[in-house]
């Protein structure tokens, strides 16, 4: 944390000291100092390291632009100061560099071989995909109801006020509006839309609301006393929503997409076995044990007892298992 925080406070000074000498230009000189040189071509190849949206960002704002310039500069005097002191000769930084390398040469060569992918076209795939999957571009049905609610969260408050919710339903059940009487009996905010709820899904209400609302056929009808946690209720349905599947060309990119994903993983692991089988780098248990143990003795590490215990149980029973005839 330290280290990161000079290095932070050390960019943030050179970007003060030398602001002056890097000047906006598309080529030559930028920056000189010390012995240290940092030109256009330096900038350009740093950004054509970047992606595209980093590299627009850097380039439409001058402060990015001028911490880029900083950026080069301490890199590369650190690197002037480094080989002056001789760390090149460092046994961890040798170990270091080359760790880098191996690692910067291994993302590029995934990069590469992902964008030298051939990728079909994915028409025909991409209809029957639709076809077989058409519940996923469907959307949920819902329902439009309405409700008369008499709050009613406990046991005994459903039994003394369900003689109240029936006398409303009497009514409803002899051509009184549903609307009028939400406005005046219903204790939810709905009251003032004459208990309309609005289009909604299975997820949004009670279970046992849910029941019975979306098992109602026809519009207009009114459902008997519902129960739930929150009261009583009685329930008309408006209007019901079947959800009707998106049309093909609606989709047909948004599947291509995940096909050409799906193409991209299998692509790719296919080609990772055969560059690095796992069978060639797996180690034989008795093999990865030895190594462990000797490498916690090197460093210090204390391993476990269960995890140890576990690991050799594993290899005693596979050990027993290849004995067999």
């Amino acid at each position: 944390m330290l280290r990161s925080t000079t290095i932070t406070c050390a960019i943030a000074l050179f970007g003060t000291l030398f602001a002056a000498h890097a000047a906006a230009q598309v080529d030559g000189t930028l920056v000189r100092h010390k012995g240290v040189t940092v030109d256009a071509g330096d900038l350009n190849e740093e950004l054509g390291l970047l992606e595209q949206e980093k590299r627009q960002r850097i380039i439409s704002e001058a402060n990015e632009l001028q911490s880029t310039v900083t950026g080069l500069y301490f890199r590369k005097r650190m690197s002037q100061l480094a080989e002056s002191q001789g760390l090149l000769a460092d046994a961890e930084v040798q170990a270091a560099l080359r760790q880098a390398r191996e690692a910067t040469l291994a993302k590029l060569m995934t990069d590469r071989y992902l964008e030298d992918i051939d990728y079909p076209s994915f028409e025909e795939e991409a209809r029957r995909y639709y076809e077989e999957h058409l519940s996923e571009f469907t959307p949920p049905e819902r329902i439009r109801a309405a409700h008369i609610f008499l709050q009613a969260p406990k046991t005994e408050d459903k039994k003394r006020r369900r003689g109240e919710a029936e006398k409303i339903l009497k009514r409803l059940r002899k051509g009184k509006s549903f609307s009028e009487l939400a406005k005046k009996h219903s204790e939810d905010s709905t009251r003032h839309t004459g208990g309309d709820l609005g289009f909604f899904t299975r997820e949004r209400m009670a279970p046992e609301f849910n029941e019975v609302a979306f098992s109602m056929k026809e519009k207009g009808a009114v459902s008997d006393v519902v129960e739930t946690r929150f009261g009583l209720h009685i329930v008309k349905l408006l209007d019901r929503d079947l959800g009707e599947p998106k049309a093909f060309e609606a989709v047909s990119e948004q599947i291509k997409e995940r096909l050409k994903a799906e193409y991209r993983r299998e692509n790719f692991s296919a080609w990772l076995k055969q560059e690095v089988p796992p069978e060639v780098v797996r180690l034989p248990d008795a093999r990865l044990q030895a190594l462990q143990d000797a490498l916690a003795e090197r460093y210090a590490v204390r391993i476990p007892e269960a995890e140890a215990s576990a690991d050799a149980e594993s290899t005693q029973v596979q050990s027993t298992e290849a004995a067999k005839p």
